[in-house]
């Protein structure tokens, strides 16, 4: 029996592994969605770890070419019946200028899935990126409040996904990759490659990181298309969170 990418092994007091699902995905939510004491420690070594990485690459790439407008423009625009679906569904529940960090995020995700040489659909990459903030918006304000708000649109773009003909599968490995896309390390050999390009995608856009990666003009060709607001506190909506979970270890931490 092969254990879901999506879970990490624990060993039990008797010495036997187990698979326990990845903190952030629909399962491990099913649970508790605040956070073990073994869960925070995990988070804040993994934004040290995180950092780190980003600095030497980031060193290591300084006199290395980047991501230019001409890569911008390669970048597909999905205009399925889904996506469309998916982008309603932002819009209706989302302020303008979430909505549009989501629209910015799908371009990065998809130029890292390049870089890192991934290889993830782009209707499924552009869905999970439109969708991944749903939990911030006005009408989940009170389920974000008694949980975790990646949680909360994980469960929900799973819902409509699969309202759309999508199998349960595909379906939850989009949500689980929304849910954990807060979290600071997740790769593509142990969480898959969509959630690997979904916790950078965003990340980017809102912190920076990984902005090595591409040039002045790279920015530009993405912000002409979906503005960014003049400071990054439009991009959060007041909202209280959860007691325990990770919005707040993370804002306590100076990371959102």
């Amino acid at each position: 029996m092969t254990a879901d990418p999506r879970s990490h092994q624990i060993m039990t007091s008797k010495g036997d592994e187990v698979a326990k699902p990845a903190v952030g995905s629909l399962a491990w939510a099913e649970t508790s969605v605040r956070l073990s004491r073994r869960e925070r420690n995990q988070i804040v070594a993994g934004i040290a770890r995180t950092q780190v990485a980003w600095a030497l690459e980031r060193a290591r790439r300084s006199n290395r070419s980047r991501f230019t407008s001409a890569d911008v423009d390669r970048v597909p625009i999905v205009d399925t019946a889904v996506a469309r679906a998916a982008r309603d569904l932002a819009d209706a529940v989302c302020d303008y200028h979430v909505v549009e960090h989501c629209e910015r995020s799908y371009y990065w995700s998809w130029l890292t899935a390049k870089f890192e040489r991934l290889d993830v659909d782009s209707e499924v990459l552009y869905v999970a990126n439109i969708l991944h903030d749903l939990g911030l918006g006005e009408r989940n304000r009170d389920a974000a409040r008694d949980g975790d708000f990646a949680v909360v649109g994980g469960m929900q773009a799973r819902d409509l996904l699969m309202a759309h003909g999508w199998a349960l599968g595909p379906a939850t490995e989009v949500g689980d990759s929304i849910g954990m896309h807060l979290n600071p390390i997740v790769s593509a050999e142990r969480h898959g490659a969509l959630a690997r390009v979904l916790s950078i995608g965003p990340a980017m856009d809102f912190f920076g990181f990984g902005s090595h990666r591409f040039s002045d003009e790279a920015v530009v060709a993405v912000t002409s298309r979906h503005p960014r607001p003049s400071s990054t506190k439009d991009l959060l909506p007041d909202i209280e969170h959860g007691p325990g979970t990770r919005p707040v270890l993370l804002l306590k931490l100076g990371v959102g």
